[in-house]
């Protein structure tokens, strides 16, 4: 399988990843006319893409903000997975971590 260099750097260190399609950036969203996050706008215009409607549960938002990567997916009502180190510390904080108040 073909790999593609990184768009964006999500500071994973790694050189290559697989590559999803489509995949928006921040700078994508603003340039399509898409509100940011965590409003969905942009997670909406990808499952149309691939032929879903939203909200779905074969669809994951896997992210590193709880703020703008879980909320996001939450508000198109898809399951979220929370990574990395706000997930860490929310785990060991008993989930009140940043952004929950």
């Amino acid at each position: 399988k073909r790999r593609k260099k990184r768009r964006g750097g999500g500071g994973g260190g790694e050189d290559d990843v697989p590559t999803l399609s489509p995949a928006l950036s921040r700078d994508d969203a603003r340039e399509g006319g898409y509100r940011a996050k965590p409003h969905p706008d942009s997670l909406i215009e990808i499952a149309k893409s691939w032929n879903l409607d939203l909200p779905c549960e074969g669809v994951v938002m896997v992210g590193d903000s709880f703020n703008h990567d879980v909320v996001f997916g939450k508000e198109a009502g898809v399951q979220t997975a929370l990574v990395g180190p706000e997930a860490a510390a929310r785990n060991r904080d008993g989930g009140e971590g940043e952004g929950e108040g």
